[in-house]
């Protein structure tokens, strides 16, 4: 008898676990992030902050392609956009194929190609 009160105690407890379990994996549904700006490939890789306000993306995009441009390298659409940690700057990848830094360094931006 006292074997039947524990299995019973134990499988209460295994579908409290469980029960507990499911209701700490769902997750709320999360909105659509909006569309990425034309200079951007749909499929851009960046983190999840920058997509939410697509007009500021839209300008630090353009002004991306502006100074990779200027500094003579080639960058039609931005593949991804990664800020830098430990300085300011960005690490970019345009056209699928090219990989920049650019880093402001003391105040003038500069452009090279990562290799």
């Amino acid at each position: 008898m006292k074997v039947l009160g524990w299995l019973a105690l134990i499988v209460i407890g295994v579908v409290i676990l469980t029960y507990v379990q499911s209701c700490f994996d769902k997750q709320p549904p999360s909105e659509p992030l909006p569309p990425l700006p034309s200079m951007f490939e749909s499929d851009a890789q960046m983190p999840s902050e920058y997509r939410t306000d697509t007009a500021k993306l839209a300008k630090l995009g353009g002004n991306l392609i502006k100074l990779i441009r200027a500094h003579g390298w080639r960058c039609d659409t931005i593949s991804g956009l990664v800020p830098m940690v430990r300085r300011r700057g960005y690490s970019v990848w345009c056209n699928g194929l090219y990989a920049y830094e650019v880093v402001d360094r003391g105040g003038n931006w500069t452009v090279t190609l990562d290799d």
